[in-house]
């Protein structure tokens, strides 16, 4: 009685440990199980919903220079050869402009010789050229500089150019009346003024005009200088900067040339 009693108690023994390890492979089998589901990226529970998605403009800041591929950037284009030779041509616009061929003009006058001058008028000169020291003005009644040399010729005399040129500016001036500028080689600038309103034909902005040509009569319409007697207003310009007339012409009471 007492062995089929201990037979029974050991088989109870038995039956309850293979319960027990069962359990526990049971519970190993769904801890593991478990945390491979948390793994999982394409199990929507294991999405982070809390995390902003990635921008478009993020994703196209990869360019060709950060690519850590061990090929060449190049290969990741894919096309002809004739194509990827064509997108390492230079650029046509990179070659140099060429000169601005009016700046060139305007050098190459100034660098020319001045040309040899001679008196517009036949007269002597009756104010003389003077910018360091004022002189009195008859008509204004003041001390002031004079830009140019004043030479007495009668009204409706002819006014010829100085020197061969081109016509470069026709205005009537508010003080100095009726005004005729000439340009020449050199960086030289003639200016006729107190000239009778009526420009002879033929004579125009752009007109290129000889040595001694008639280009206007000699007037009355200089306000600031009414007073004086009948004269032509004369200037004399060298690279834009005032002249004494008298130091490249030798005026006398008829036309002489230097």
């Amino acid at each position: 009685m007492n062995n089929n009693a201990n037979k029974k108690k050991e088989q109870r023994q038995s039956v309850f440990i293979t319960v027990v390890v069962i359990a526990m492979m049971v519970s190993i089998v769904v801890a593991v199980a478990t945390a491979l589901a948390k793994n999982d990226p394409s199990d929507p529970a294991n999405w982070d919903t809390t995390k902003e998605p990635q921008k478009d403009s993020e994703k196209d800041q990869l360019s060709a220079g950060d690519l850590t591929s061990p090929f060449d950037t190049e290969d990741v284009f894919f096309g002809d050869d004739e194509d990827t030779e064509d997108t390492k041509k230079v650029p046509e616009d990179t070659k140099k402009p060429e000169k601005d061929t009016e700046k060139s003009e305007d050098a190459d006058k100034a660098e020319s010789p001045l040309p040899k001058f001679m008196s517009p008028v036949q007269g002597e000169i009756i104010k003389d050229y003077s910018m360091s020291v004022p002189v009195f003005s008859q008509t204004m009644e003041d001390y002031r500089t004079h830009s140019g040399v004043d030479l007495y010729c009668a009204a409706g005399c002819d006014v010829a150019a100085a020197a061969e040129g081109v016509v470069k500016e026709i205005w009537d001036d508010p003080m100095m009346g009726m005004s005729i500028a000439i340009e020449h080689t050199g960086g030289a600038v003639s200016v006729y003024q107190n000239l009778y309103d009526e420009i002879p034909e033929g004579i125009g902005v752009g007109t290129k005009v000889e040595k001694g040509q008639v280009i206007a009569t000699a007037g009355d319409t200089a306000l600031s200088e009414i007073s004086e007697d009948s004269h032509l207003h004369f200037e004399l310009k060298i690279n834009g900067t005032a002249a004494d007339p008298c130091d490249y012409i030798e005026f006398s009471k008829g036309i002489s040339e230097n």
